[in-house]
This record gives structure tokens, C-alpha cells and sequence, in this order.
């Protein structure tokens, strides 16, 4: 059981840096390492290891990074992921904004992954928190 979880977090890693989301995959290339390596599972550590990119190998131009600065929200962005915080609905946001709910769901899927959010509640609760701050926007 360890051992699929272990490859179910290489896989995931995969997948997110592959989507330009190279923090958090490494976030999860760690989680597989550290989980191979307690376990002692050194055939998949070695065949993992050369797919696993090195934190140096990391292209810096990835979504999660701009120039070494974290990625900064559209003005559009930042006004719809405020509207989330109040706890608006698609709709609700297309129509205050006087745009369609597709192009809300569009700002949406961009503030999502240039912040590795998995949805809207994360989201919601970020900017309740005060997460997203203007260094962030």
C-alpha cells in the first residue's frame, strides 16, 4: 500500500510539472522520495530519480514563476477571485462584471493554477484568510 501511494505522488508530480506547476510538483516529487526512501524501495527510487527534477533542474520560466517573482493576477483575476471571497457564484460574478459566466470559469482555471489551488473553496477561503495579498495580486 505504501508503494502505490509512493508512485501515486511521483505520478501526480509528474503531472503537475508537466502543467508548468513546477513548486508544487516538487512538493510532491519530495513526498515519493521521502516515502521510496523510508521504505527502502531503491529500484523505484533509481528509476524515479532520473525523472524527478532536481530543484536546480527546474526551468525557471514555468507558470508557478515569472523572472524568479511569483505570478501576479490580471486585474480581471484579482477582481473575480475577490468576488469568490464574497461568496459569489459564476453567475453572480459574470453579471456584476458584465461578462459571460464562461469567461469567469477562464479567470478562474488561471487564478487556480498560478496559485495551485484545487478549487473554488480553497480559493475562497485564501481570500477570506487574507492569503492573496497585494504582493500576490
Amino acid at each position: 500500500m505504501l508503494l502505490h501511494r509512493a508512485l501515486l505522488e511521483y505520478a501526480h508530480g509528474r503531472v503537475l510539472h508537466r502543467m508548468g506547476l513546477a513548486t508544487e510538483a516538487a512538493r510532491w516529487f519530495d513526498e515519493a522520495r521521502q516515502r521510496l526512501r523510508r521504505m527502502r524501495a531503491r529500484p523505484f527510487l533509481e528509476r524515479c530519480a532520473d525523472d524527478i527534477p532536481a530543484p536546480s533542474r527546474v526551468p525557471s520560466g514555468t507558470r508557478s514563476t515569472v523572472s524568479g517573482r511569483p505570478f501576479r493576477l490580471t486585474d480581471r483575476e484579482r477582481d473575480i477571485a475577490h468576488l469568490i471571497g464574497r461568496g459569489l457564484t459564476n453567475k453572480e460574478i459574470a453579471s456584476e462584471l458584465f461578462v459571460s459566466p464562461k469567461t469567469v470559469e477562464y479567470h478562474l482555471s488561471h487564478i487556480y493554477e498560478k496559485f495551485g489551488l484545487g478549487n473554488r473553496r480553497e480559493l475562497r477561503d485564501r481570500v477570506q484568510r487574507g492569503a492573496l495579498t497585494e504582493e500576490n495580486f
